[in-house]
């Protein structure tokens, strides 16, 4: 079982395809629950590969979820955006979804940017 308590040291991590702080906000709701006693908690927005355009975002969630279960960090991937559909298209109609296409890049350390989150 869970202690809730036991949160209190977590470090929390943001991986956003747009790169964008505000969006951040959008964990508000889950941390209320998760701390009671506070009004506020700190999270850690991890630069990543931007996507192209905005219609891919709940993919880029899919494929981000699905490296951290391999523990592969999005931070040093980029993704293969093009053939993000058609991996999912394959899911939709046989029930296994494949890793999604990405590369690994050269970075040597990982940016990150330290965001306050209010509720």
């Amino acid at each position: 079982m869970f202690n809730w308590g036991a949160t209190g040291q977590q470090e929390w991590c943001v991986y956003d395809s747009m790169n964008n702080e505000t969006n951040c906000q959008a964990a508000s709701q889950v941390f209320r629950l998760m701390y009671p006693d506070k009004s506020w908690q700190k999270v850690n927005l991890v630069h990543v590969e931007s996507q192209t355009g905005t219609n891919d975002c709940g993919l880029f969630v899919i494929a981000y979820a699905q490296m951290l279960t391999y523990s592969k960090d999005p931070a040093f991937f980029k993704i293969n955006q093009a053939s993000m559909r058609e991996k999912y298209n394959f899911f939709s109609k046989y029930g296994y979804l494949e890793e999604f296409e990405s590369l690994e890049l050269n970075n040597e350390e990982k940016k990150i940017k330290s965001v306050i989150v209010r509720w």
